[in-house]
């Protein structure tokens, strides 16, 4: 059995898009500051559901409104590994 880090998966898909960071926190739901405090990992209590929000964004598409956006390159590799 393989571990998983939500928060770890959701910075490496962070870092990764090509999206900016404004359009993620709109996507996402989430406040644009806290994103960047998130990003720069200047805390430890980020708040479980912030960083699902995050997660499901960028790595399903989920936007906060539960509107789906087109997949990206990055999706599809997640899905093939």
């Amino acid at each position: 059995m393989t571990h998983f880090n939500l928060t770890e998966r959701t910075l490496e898909l962070l870092k990764a898009t090509d999206l900016s960071m404004r359009e993620v926190a709109d996507g996402a739901g989430v406040a644009f500051d806290w994103l960047v405090v998130f990003k720069r990992q200047r805390t430890q209590e980020f708040g479980v559901k912030k960083v699902q929000a995050v997660y499901d964004f960028l790595a399903l598409g989920i936007r906060a409104d539960k509107e789906p956006v087109a997949p990206t390159s990055q999706d599809a590799a997640t899905a093939n590994s």
